[in-house]
């Protein structure tokens, strides 16, 4: 009885499979229903919050993509006045930064790409 007791007052300390495996094959379902309604609703709970964090997850993926794309539109010409905007130096080979108010920078001045070396803007870290 007192095993009993604990199983139908405590589900969420056991491993619902574990505690199945364990049970001797003389108790009746009927003893252990409660522990059993309520380990199916845990179950179940469990299911339904991973598919709505994997649905989120998803909607947060697809607002990056669409947000990512729109930046790649952007045009950024480079010619032989565009300086850059930390060391105001020209542009000597092909490779810079960009970052998304549309600041430019050579590659070695861009210290952390989720900040902008000239106005301190932090820009979301989630894309990384």
């Amino acid at each position: 009885k007192p095993a009993v007791e604990l199983l139908n007052n405590n589900v969420a300390d056991f491993d619902t499979v574990k505690v199945l495996q364990s049970l001797p094959d003389s108790w009746s379902v009927h003893i252990i229903s409660q522990f059993l309604s309520r380990a199916v609703r845990k179950s179940m709970n469990l299911s339904r919050n991973t598919r709505i964090e994997r649905m989120m997850s998803r909607g947060e993926n697809l607002r990056v993509k669409q947000t990512s794309i729109e930046l790649q539109r952007e045009f950024v010409t480079m010619n032989d006045d565009r300086m850059c905007a930390v060391c105001n130096r020209a542009f000597s080979d092909p490779t810079f930064v960009r970052y998304p108010n549309g600041v430019v920078t050579h590659v070695h001045c861009a210290k952390n790409r989720h900040v902008c070396p000239v106005t301190g803007k932090l820009f979301s870290t989630k894309q990384s």
